[in-house]
Order: C-alpha cells, then sequence, then structure tokens
C-alpha cells in the first residue's frame, strides 16, 4: 500500500513539471535557437521563466551540438 501511495505523489510532482515546462516552452525555444548559433553563454531574457535554469540549458546544448 505505500508503494501505492508513493507512486500516487510521485505522479503528482511529474504532472506539475510537466505543465511548468509546457508553460516554459514559449520562453525557451527562442532562447535555444539563439543558442545554438552562439559561442558564449547568453542571459535569458529578464522577462523569462524562473522554472528553467538556463545555465544548465546551456550547457547541455552546447555538447548536444
Amino acid at each position: 500500500m505505500q508503494d501505492i501511495e508513493y507512486l500516487t505523489s510521485m505522479f503528482s510532482v511529474v504532472q506539475q513539471q510537466l505543465r511548468d515546462y509546457i508553460v516554459a516552452l514559449p520562453d525557451v525555444l527562442p532562447y535555444v535557437t539563439v543558442t545554438l548559433t552562439s559561442v558564449t553563454y547568453l542571459d535569458p531574457p529578464t522577462d523569462a521563466d524562473k522554472n528553467i535554469h538556463y545555465s544548465h540549458l546551456y550547457e547541455e546544448l552546447i555538447r548536444f551540438v
């Protein structure tokens, strides 16, 4: 029974994170597009979503390219 309760609570956390990422998508896509053509870290716009760790995203993107 504890396993089911744990999984139920984890599902809520994952669902919340997914919703946050969907809401942030309009901020992230332009940043990704510009970052992929850049050679240095770019600060996100001042009105960018605060749920996204842009410095970590940048590091992942430059490793990807």
